[in-house]
């Protein structure tokens, strides 16, 4: 199989030859082809140019990458993680509004810049629901982008930083993670967690396996401008499968890649 790579400056280049690539036909005539994309508008259009082209564009699906994510996820690790995301952003928001009510668990030491916080002016269950949402965000955005960081924190009972915040963080994170109801494996229930045995699934499997089990036959990705490191590592994975074709718009037409900020140049 085959992992490429296909850059251009311009969006209607990009375009063209990823539509080239969808007018293929797959093996399964019948099978459903996948384009993966930032936004749904970013499908829409798409699809039209698709059907301005060859006069029809029909059982396509554009995703984006979290709906790949649990797709794959639910093929490869277990059919049995449920559909309502475990600890999505919406279930950890109510869980920390519960915990931010509870009296005992905030008069631990770690809690007490969160208990000032709670003490200071202003109408305190407002306070508790904002705070809530502040870091049920910050936690989404962790699992996504750190998983690392949140799979270190839930194997160790303290951690030691600089950062003060990361002690309360990391308290919290604790708490959420051991007061899950759900009856699904306990080793997966969170993203972090599920994501690090779907890597490992893509890994480990052979091809007809992934092919069978999640249905794709090929994956184009057209357009995202920015990754997370564990996305772009499924998806070289998944290269190794399938055909994986990734259609990136360059800022620039030269090549630019060795250019580094003055961030990066700071630490040598």
């Amino acid at each position: 199989m085959a992992f490429t790579l296909d850059l251009s400056n311009h969006i209607v280049g990009l375009c063209s030859r990823c539509l080239s690539i969808l007018a293929q036909p797959m093996l399964d005539p019948l099978a459903t082809e996948f384009v993966l994309v930032d936004n749904k508008v970013m499908g829409q259009w798409l699809g039209l140019q698709l059907a301005q082209k060859e006069g029809i564009a029909a059982n396509i699906r554009y995703i984006q990458p979290h709906e790949l994510f649990w797709l794959l996820a639910r093929a490869l690790v277990s059919a049995e993680i449920p559909h309502e995301t475990p600890l999505s952003k919406q279930e950890m928001l109510w869980k920390l509004y519960g915990v931010f009510s509870d009296s005992e668990f905030l008069a631990q030491q770690v809690m007490q810049p969160v208990k000032h916080y709670f003490q200071g002016e202003g109408n305190v269950v407002l306070k508790r629901y904002q705070l809530a949402v502040a870091v049920s965000d910050l936690f989404d955005q962790y699992l996504v982008y750190r998983p690392e960081m949140m799979l270190e924190w839930e194997s160790k009972s303290q951690i030691y930083s600089e950062d003060g915040n990361a002690q309360w963080q990391h308290a919290l994170w604790t708490k959420l993670s051991n007061s899950s109801v759900s009856n699904f494996d306990k080793k997966l229930h969170h993203r972090a967690a599920i994501e690090r045995k779907l890597l490992e699934s893509l890994h480990e499997s052979n091809s007809d396996t992934i092919s069978k089990k999640t249905q794709l036959q090929r994956l184009s990705v057209f357009g995202i401008s920015s990754m997370p490191p564990q996305l772009q590592e499924m998806l070289f994975l998944l290269g190794g499968h399938i055909p994986v074709d990734l259609f990136v718009l360059n800022p620039c037409r030269h090549y630019w890649f060795d250019i580094q900020s003055e961030k990066v140049l700071s630490r040598k």
